[in-house]
């Protein structure tokens, strides 16, 4: 009984590396590929380059932004970054990804991690933290943004009543 214990460890040993061997390299330069695409979505965005930053999504793809409807579709999504980039009161952009995973049949991959963004305001810097998550999808040898959901930490702004006096 041992001895077939033994024979089958081997043997389920040995179809594990061979199916690791097998798929080694095309998991490893897809993965590559998603790495090199998710740091150049970040590079375009802290560009200020609408056009470029619009060009990492689906055309069908979606973003929801805290306190605001959902922004479907690549022109959507460009008159967003337009607006964004147009702000001027935004110092800046970071991003800190924690996760980025893809999915076994390497056509799908979900990102999650951290954003900071810091704004002008009258003598001072505002941070915003928040939270970030992109569904990555594999089409015509790319990777695109088929979804991009980020929240803000900070509670949403309230409208203060203008006092007469």
């Amino acid at each position: 009984m041992k001895r077939l214990t033994l024979i089958m460890f081997i043997l389920l040993a040995l179809v594990c590396i061979a199916c690791n061997l097998f798929n080694k390299d095309n998991v490893s330069q897809r993965q590559k590929q998603l790495e090199d695409r998710s740091c150049a979505l970040l590079a375009a965005e802290q560009s200020g380059d609408a056009v470029l930053a619009t060009s990492f999504f689906t055309s069908d793809a979606t973003i929801h932004v805290p306190w605001r409807k959902v922004i479907k579709g690549r022109n959507s999504i460009k008159g967003f970054y337009k607006g964004l980039f147009a702000n001027k009161d935004v110092k800046s952009f970071t991003s800190c990804t924690m996760l980025l995973e893809m999915a076994r049949g390497e056509d799908m991959a979900y990102e999650c991690g951290i954003n900071k963004l810091i704004i002008n305001a009258e003598n001072e810097e505002l941070v915003d933290m928040g939270k970030y998550l992109i569904v990555w999808v594999y089409k015509n040898n790319q990777w695109y943004v088929a979804a991009l959901s980020f929240s803000s930490d900070c509670p949403k702004p309230v409208e203060m009543p203008l006092i007469a006096e």
